[in-house]
């Protein structure tokens, strides 16, 4: 399994791609907290909340049109624009929480630090995508999965490490801390990784108004993006309801001190499983490889209903918790096999987007029906939602097998 990672990094370029990036991203698991942190020792939970959801609004808004820019105009414009941006307004909710000012002026920095947040995530995703489809510089064939299943691990490595580093800062140098180093890693990296040109694809320039037809002018124009897009609203909602689900289940049980552990399992499940996924062959093609993972995460989150010991949760947590990483790493070879490159960052931003409003809409639901029935009666709901996406992917699946031509398309990884 380690050869393939190995082979990945002698790649010229690859280290430090990756390094880069994942500094730039690191904040991702500490923003929101670090605002609840701050607003809340300054002023109200309520308050807090609210700041938090407005930074995670902004960018579920701004991700797509991000994304469409960055195909046109390339990643270095962006990147540095988008971290200029978002200094500035986090450096000025910051001063506004420190001050305890009123929630009327703090949404609007709110917003525009989270839809100017640098998307190092998808960028990087798709300067491997160029990287390892230039033979020149990969002439052992190192394929994408293994790069998009390192990524998938560091993200793994990040919503762990991430909640631990900011309350840590926040808790032990001032509440402020943990946000001031958002500020600094996020512009920082997103700066290191916009001079970084040697893996930069440039702009893909994109079709315009007088070349494409209403339908191509959007990654949305191409049926299997829409397709990966509806699926990953409901893979969303499987996540965010994992944490409402494990914290009241583990109360109900009366271990309420498992939670945080259960929650680590299910990020070191994924994490293994990235790793495994990656370094495999695969011979089928990537929508099958798609289908059969959906699949595994129904199985998966089937598990669940069998939590009825704290022993068992932790157990059901960590197995519904294999599927996650090559769920995301299918996910996102089929995106690439589905779409142009001049509209695959665009597409990457739409899936995430798409998630994270399933995100935050799973774990509302999940709270709702916890207070309305209980702890026991919200089990099936990951189920439920996996069952969904798999269904429409099964039902949609001639959609998503034949990729757009592209001359430049990277060949066949999987």
């Amino acid at each position: 399994m380690t050869r393939s990672y190995r082979q990945l990094f002698t790649i010229p370029g690859a280290r430090l791609l990756s390094v880069t990036a994942f500094v730039a991203r690191f904040p991702i698991a500490m923003l929101g907290l670090g605002i609840i942190l701050l607003t809340a020792a300054s002023g109200s939970y309520q308050q807090a909340g609210t700041t938090a959801a407005a930074v995670m609004l902004g960018y579920a808004v701004a991700a797509p049109a991000a994304g469409r820019l960055t195909d046109r105009y390339g990643h270095a414009r962006i990147l540095l624009g988008s971290a200029a941006l978002h200094g500035v307004a986090l450096a000025t909710l910051i001063a506004l929480a420190t001050a305890r000012a009123p929630l009327g002026l703090m949404l609007p920095a709110a917003g525009v630090a989270g839809a100017s947040r640098p998307p190092a995530g998808t960028l990087v995703r798709s300067r491997w995508v160029t990287l390892l489809g230039d033979t020149r510089r990969n002439p052992r064939g190192v394929k994408l999965a293994t790069a998009l299943s390192y990524e998938a691990v560091l993200d793994e490595v990040i919503f762990i490490a991430g909640p631990v580093v900011v309350t840590g800062l926040a808790a032990v140098v001032h509440p402020a801390a943990g946000l001031v180093c958002c500020l600094l890693m996020t512009c920082g990296g997103a700066t290191a990784l916009a001079l970084q040109r040697e893996t930069d694809p440039g702009p893909q320039g994109g079709p315009t108004a007088t070349e494409a037809s209403p339908a191509t002018r959007t990654a949305l124009g191409s049926p299997g993006v829409v397709v990966i897009t509806v699926v990953a609203v409901f893979l969303g909602v499987i996540i965010g309801a994992f944490d409402v689900i494990v914290v009241a289940r583990a109360q109900t049980l009366g271990s309420a001190y498992l939670a945080g552990p259960a929650l680590a399992c299910l990020g070191i499940a994924s994490l293994i499983s990235g790793l495994w996924y990656g370094a495999r062959t695969w011979r089928a093609r990537p929508e099958a490889l798609w289908i059969r993972c959906l699949a595994a995460q129904f199985v998966g989150a089937l598990t669940l209903l069998l939590a009825n010991r704290p022993w068992s949760l932790v157990l059901s947590v960590f197995i519904a918790g294999l599927a996650i990483a090559p769920l995301g790493i299918s996910g996102v070879l089929l995106l690439e096999r589905n779409l142009p490159g001049a509209q695959l960052n665009e597409g990457m931003s739409i899936e995430s987007t798409a998630m994270a409003l399933g995100i935050a809409g799973g774990g509302w639901l999940t709270g709702t029906l916890v207070d309305a029935a209980g702890s026991y009666y919200v089990l099936g709901l990951p189920a439920a939602a996996a069952l969904v996406a798999l269904v429409t992917a099964v039902t949609c699946a001639r959609w998503i097998r034949t990729p757009v031509p592209d001359t430049h398309r990277v060949e066949e990884h999987a």
